[in-house]
């Protein structure tokens, strides 16, 4: 991605607490329509408040404001058959892999700050955030596994025969 792409994300970074080392990150993007700043009451810098470990570095970007998010129609209609073929002809493929890209690119700075320990380095989302973390997670090309992947009320979006390149069938 390039630096102007990166830009249009606005990211709060919340710390470890003081005096305690940076010993794994979580990066959670919020759902349709969300901010960072919504995100904060569930991560708050605050012992009794807070959801994650202290040590933990959390990372809550907010996605670029546009007319409509990656989703091109309502999701359900009355009486819908939800199939596969169905849920990706609603979603818009271009922004689901931008954001998905630009987590891509979060987790790359976060492995080089811990030192090449990807397993210390969750993603996560809620709604279509969980749609863009199980993407992100679905392309991830690195050599060491991440730590985890934590998605709520979202769903697999990404159109694997476009998105996801397989070394073989078997692969897939």
């Amino acid at each position: 991605m390039t630096r102007d792409e990166l830009s249009k994300f606005k990211t709060i970074t919340l710390e470890p607490k003081s005096g305690l080392n940076h010993t794994s990150t979580l990066i959670f993007f919020h759902g349709l329509g969300g901010s960072a700043e919504e995100q904060l009451k569930y991560f708050a810098n605050q012992p009794e408040n807070r959801i994650t470990p202290l040590n933990m570095k959390i990372i809550l970007p907010t996605a670029p404001k546009k007319k409509l998010a990656f989703c091109k129609v309502p999701f359900m209609e009355k009486k819908a058959t939800v199939t596969e073929a169905n849920i990706l002809s609603r979603i818009d493929q271009t922004d689901l892999e931008f954001s998905a890209d630009y987590m891509l690119s979060l987790i790359e700075k976060e492995a080089e700050l811990l030192k090449g320990e990807t397993k210390k380095i969750f993603i996560g989302g809620f709604s279509e955030g969980a749609t863009v973390s199980l993407a992100a997670f679905l392309k991830y090309k690195g050599e060491k596994p991440l730590g985890g992947v934590i998605g709520l009320s979202g769903f697999q979006g990404l159109d694997y025969n476009t998105s996801i390149h397989f070394k073989n069938h078997e692969e897939r």
